[in-house]
């Protein structure tokens, strides 16, 4: 669309994944106009383009990072899904996170997973420890340390 050599496809997609996108944005923006217009995209369309790269270079990240990302992402709705109290357990082991409170990570898996199971958490302090968590299953086993 903007005859874009190699070179400055790089820097177009380094630009994208920079902290400073914006300002590397700009020093494209007329390089990336002269090529549409050479290439017989003009006007409106050639502005709308530019501005949807230029708004996904505020928040896309490279795709090594995505792939990272998604691979986490789909681990925790596993854990989620079919070990609740773990999971809840793990978060909030890992507290202060920022995102959601204790209050609401226990609501959120004292709602469950749909799966039936029924497994209470309990915090236990230990001298010299942060406090262990334990899930006791709704069955008569032995508590888990997490």
């Amino acid at each position: 669309m903007t005859g874009f050599g190699p070179g400055e496809a790089d820097q177009l997609r380094r630009a994208m994944g920079s902290k400073r996108s914006a300002a590397k944005m700009e020093r494209l923006r007329e390089r990336f106009f002269t090529g549409a217009v050479a290439n017989g995209i003009y006007g409106k369309l050639a502005e709308t383009v530019f501005e949807q790269v230029r708004a996904f270079s505020t928040y896309g990240f490279p795709e090594a990072h995505s792939m990272s990302f998604a691979l986490l992402v789909y681990a925790s709705a596993w854990f989620k899904r079919y070990y609740p109290a773990a999971f809840c357990a793990g978060l909030l082991r890992a507290q202060p996170m920022g995102f959601y409170s204790p209050q609401s990570l226990v609501a959120d898996a004292r709602r469950g997973s749909g799966t039936g199971s029924v497994t209470q958490l309990r915090l236990v302090i230990v001298a010299g420890d942060h406090g262990l968590l334990c899930l006791i299953p709704s069955c008569s086993r032995p508590c888990s340390r997490i």
